[in-house]
């Protein structure tokens, strides 16, 4: 499926497509008058003539009878959601394929939250924490230089250690527990790690708990503070038992970004890294992380040739790996230099893939947008919106589906209309069994122009 938005003076137009293989099986044209704010609404595949109407009417009709296109046509016609109207030529493209039965909605994990994972931002809060350890902890004593390395490349780090007994313990976990409770930032990626609400709130009570039950012991912690120059990249916590720790690093220099991260806890462990090369605004590497625990996690995001500047967009990121044991994979690639842009997305679940979407934007000179010539019919009249059905040439659209989709398939998706089949030139189109149907035909295309 696809739409092609434009918007010229006080004109706009959206037309959707519909097309299985290289068959186009249905289209919706809509343009739409800001200026007496009426839309007008072909269907060329059905009928020469047009419905017209207040968007009001087009939006009520189309709720009620064929989901609601309007919502994807008022992101092009502001004024329709009572915004402002703004009539500035662009375009605006867009072409994918969706495979429906790759994975049934039940099997597949809902990676939409990982995509929306801010890693800078999440780095830079973890960073924080460091702070609120020095702010409660022990002065530090200076300790030898920690060097982090993945690969050949390498970044030494100079130390600070702190030597924290139990009091200080209690007083640096309550610190640390009290923020991190109100951190939504570490709090949102622990959720998209897999953990529940309870298993977050009770890994932030445990610290202030398990201080508080070894406030008598003669144990200590040890704390090392990674810096580079004088800017806090890493830590290392551990307790004199040596049973748990934690322990991560994020260090850079001019050139690369080094990932590494062991932590154990009683709750699980997170481990990982990797290594990120910045050479000319060009970014190369991958950063991975496990979690063990309640729920197992795997994740990687990789940068291939990704290139960010002022104006340009180009390269390839890709998010993998495994959850609730099944592998998957969302690669994003982008070519987007000045006005014009392309990014495609493509994603893969258990082996098998589950669409890919071509998303293009371009500034051009919008073409003129004209009403539709012909006959016209009111959709709010009844008698009116009778007569254009009768003048849609519905058993030619049928044909034309059914050769484009197969008899299988053609008699799965119109199953429900096989009481009637007879209007549709008699064919028996029986079975409203849709388990299993192989829907990677259809595609869809977007182009538009749209303020």
């Amino acid at each position: 499926m696809g739409a092609e938005a434009k918007q010229k003076d006080k004109m706009s137009g959206v037309n959707y497509t519909m097309a299985y293989d290289s068959t186009n099986l249905l289209t919706v044209n809509i343009v739409y008058d800001n200026e007496n704010e009426t839309a007008y609404v072909t269907i060329p595949e059905l009928s020469d003539a047009y419905l017209y109407g207040t968007s009001e009417e087009i939006e009520s009709w189309a709720n009620d009878n064929v989901g609601n296109p309007m919502d994807s046509f008022s992101t092009i016609n502001p004024s329709m959601d009572g915004g402002t109207d703004l009539f500035e030529d662009s375009s605006y493209s867009a072409a994918g394929g969706l495979d429906l039965t790759a994975t049934s909605a039940s099997s597949t994990p809902d990676l939409s939250a990982l995509e929306d994972v801010d890693f800078g931002a999440l780095f830079e809060d973890l960073a924080t924490y460091v702070d609120t350890v020095k702010e409660n902890a022990p002065d530090p004593t200076d300790a030898d230089d920690f060097t982090v390395t993945q690969g050949n490349e390498k970044i030494t780090l100079t130390t600070k250690r702190y030597v924290i007994t139990e009091d200080d313990v209690k007083k640096v976990a309550q610190a640390v527990a009290d923020k991190g409770k109100a951190d939504s930032t570490l709090n949102d990626f622990f959720t998209q790690m897999g953990m529940s609400s309870d298993d977050i709130n009770g890994f932030w009570d445990s610290l202030t708990d398990e201080a508080t039950a070894n406030s008598a012991s003669d144990e200590t912690l040890t704390l090392d503070v990674y810096y580079n120059g004088d800017e806090v990249q890493g830590l290392k916590a551990t307790p004199s038992d040596e049973d748990e720790q934690i322990y991560f690093v994020i260090a850079s220099d001019e050139e690369k970004m080094i990932v590494d991260c062991d932590t154990k806890m009683d709750g699980g462990n997170i481990t990982g890294g990797g290594l990120v090369t910045m050479k000319d605004d060009v970014l190369n590497g991958s950063i991975s992380l496990t979690s063990t625990g309640s729920q197992d996690m795997e994740f990687t995001v990789t940068f291939d040739d990704l290139t960010a500047t002022d104006d340009t967009v180009t390269g390839k990121m890709t998010y993998s790996g495994k959850a609730d044991d099944q592998d998957f994979n969302i690669s994003y690639d982008f070519d987007c230099k000045g006005n014009d842009s392309s990014v495609t997305i493509t994603g893969n679940v258990a082996g098998e893939d589950i669409g890919s979407i071509n998303m293009t934007t371009t500034q051009t000179d919008a073409s003129d947008i004209a009403v539709p010539s012909g006959t016209g019919y009111k959709l709010s009249d009844e008698q009116q919106l009778q007569s254009y059905i009768e003048s849609c040439d519905v058993e030619s659209w049928m044909n034309t589906v059914k050769g484009a989709v197969g008899d299988e398939l053609y008699g799965q998706l119109f199953g429900t209309m096989a009481g009637s089949s007879a209007a549709y030139g008699g064919d028996d189109i029986g079975g409203d069994d849709f388990g299993g149907n192989d829907f990677s035909g259809f595609t869809t295309d977007t182009d538009g122009v749209g303020a």
